[in-house]
């Protein structure tokens, strides 16, 4: 299912597994989760260079979620 929804927090430190928080507009929560919990969980990563570089809090973007470890995990983006 592919939904619509906003970056709302960024982190690149190895604090936490996401680097993208992300919203809808109903508060519900999902995450673009770093290279590492993808690969553990035989996924690929949705994201590359160019939406490292370019995502920032506020950014909307269309992306396809899963259900893992009871998180929305963003799988595709759109």
């Amino acid at each position: 299912m592919s939904m619509r929804l906003r970056v709302i927090d960024v982190n690149f430190t190895t604090e936490f597994e996401w680097i993208f928080k992300l919203s809808d507009d109903k508060g519900n929560i999902a995450f673009i989760m770093n290279e590492i919990f993808y690969k553990a969980h035989k996924m690929k990563s949705p994201i590359s260079k160019k939406e490292l570089d370019y995502f920032d809090k506020g950014y909307w973007i269309k992306c396809s979620l899963e259900n893992v470890e009871n998180m929305s995990v963003v799988t595709n983006i759109n």
